[in-house]
């Protein structure tokens, strides 16, 4: 499962060999300045910049790391040496999920489920914050999902890969637990038995070491536990049973936390390794859309009967034309009467023979407007200068009203304000802003946003230049 390295740009720059000593699955912590850390100030910017976390089980490869690759041990990692700690903790709690009726008279509650695994990005060089452009899978069908895991994983960048704080975030909105993964890898593919062994290594006392560790990684980061597969040949009977005794060992730590563990049966009980069946994926790109009338479908009782439909009413909510840009429309009550909403939905409708493909946002139910309170002590933590522009890290403390994101903005000499980015998290990395005039300082707005969207008075602190 070796992959090429994404581009530079999207990578931390490190001297060569600065990988294989750095332990943990995060930055050894230090100061925030280049000149503590031992780094030219030219390739300073790329530190400020943080990542998803990977790393191996103890033993690193030998040789030197790859372009923007950092080669971590999950046995030496502590939270409080993690640097990047604040930028990849999730902070959206899991959902409660419901079960409505069965879609169709064949479905049956309680049997068939769907883990699905989802490469969002390279091990190394996953990004906290989201992606700058549009190249980014972003998952829709959660209602389907049992779990969701966040595969990767590959011998030269690491094999221990924790899911970014994004996408812990969407799917916990939804009620969907993600799973980081642990994936021993084909000899073909540069999988080494030591790895195997790292893993499953005992003390004196027969205890499993690291089986604590992935337990202290999870909680750590707010996900919802791990998928181990351990697909290495060359195995024997004996690591078999060392690797069913480090899953028992794990489950057991993970339980106390409600941790999900999930196992894929690649190696069988002589430590041999095997697959069966295939997975065919097929791709279907939507044409773009033209215009369509809009209406909201509530239901104020359940479907009579599986695979009957919901008794929806519909509430006009205007046209919508494409390349209009994110839209909201709020709507009464009207004549629906008192009652509890069972089912949401929304019904468009094309114009003549236009094609429909559009993809609606986010539904609500809610008794009136929110005004969220403001995000309080921003500050800059961390700040250094690159070829004319100033990277930056940012914190502040969580505001008190329910958060479905914090925005920033810069605000430029005359008023100008722009776009820099949204988190659900109390951290920012902001990747370089540069001085418009002769201004001492760029005043930095931080906002609020409700899960409704309404936006708070802004906080602010200063990045002095």
């Amino acid at each position: 499962m070796n992959r090429q390295p994404p581009p530079a740009s999207r990578r931390r720059v490190l001297p060569a060999g600065a990988g294989t000593a750095a332990a943990l699955l995060g930055p050894s912590p230090g100061d925030g300045t280049a000149a503590a850390a031992g780094l030219p100030r030219a390739g300073a910017a790329e530190v400020l910049q943080p990542y998803a976390s990977y790393g191996f089980p103890d033993s690193l490869p030998s040789g030197t790391p790859g372009h923007g690759i950092t080669r971590r041990s999950l046995a030496a990692w502590t939270p409080g040496s993690d640097r990047d700690l604040a930028f990849n903790t999730a902070t959206v709690p899991l959902a409660e999920r419901f079960t409505p009726v069965p879609a169709n008279t064949t479905a049956r509650a309680g049997q068939a489920r769907i883990s699905a695994l989802a490469a969002f990005d390279h091990t190394a060089g996953s990004p906290p914050q989201g992606s700058a452009t549009a190249d980014h899978y972003a998952p829709t069908p959660w209602a389907y999902l049992d779990e969701l895991v966040f595969w990767g994983g590959s011998s030269g960048e690491g094999l221990i890969l924790a899911p970014n704080a994004p996408v812990v975030d969407a799917a916990h909105r939804h009620g969907v637990p993600v799973l980081g993964t642990v994936f021993l890898p084909p000899v073909a593919y540069g999988g080494q038995l030591r790895w195997t062994r790292d893993l499953v290594q005992q003390d004196a006392a027969g205890r499993f070491p690291l089986a604590a560790k992935p337990v202290q990684v999870a909680t750590g980061y707010g996900f919802d536990g791990w998928f181990l597969t351990a697909e290495t040949g060359g195995g024997d009977a004996a690591l078999a049973a060392d690797m069913q005794a480090f899953l028992r060992a794990l489950r057991i730590a993970g339980a106390g936390h409600g941790l999900r563990i999930t196992w894929l049966r690649a190696m069988n009980t002589t430590g041999q390794v095997g697959w069966q069946g295939a997975l065919d994926l097929t791709h279907r790109l939507d044409p773009a859309s033209g215009p369509v009338t809009a209406e909201v479908a509530p239901a104020l009782r359940e479907a009579p009967a599986p695979g009957e439909p919901a008794p929806y009413c519909y509430l006009p909510a205007g046209t919508l034309t494409a390349g209009g840009g994110r839209r909201t429309t709020s709507l009464g009550p009207g004549s629906l009467g008192p009652g509890t909403v069972h089912a949401l939905g929304v019904r468009l409708t094309g114009h003549e023979d236009t094609v429909v493909a559009w993809r609606p946002g986010a539904l609500a139910v809610h008794e009136g407007a929110v005004s969220p309170a403001a995000p309080s002590g921003p500050k800059v933590t961390d700040t250094v200068t690159a070829d004319g522009a100033v990277p930056a890290r940012l914190s502040r403390r969580r505001a008190t009203a329910p958060v479905r994101h914090y925005a920033l903005h810069p605000r430029f000499p005359g008023g100008k304000r722009d776009f820099l980015g949204g988190t659900c998290r109390t951290a920012f990395s902001l990747p370089g802003l540069r001085r418009a005039q002769n201004e001492p300082a760029a005043p930095l707005e931080v906002h609020t946003v409700h899960e409704l969207f309404t936006v708070s008075m802004p906080s602010e602190t200063r990045l002095l230049w």
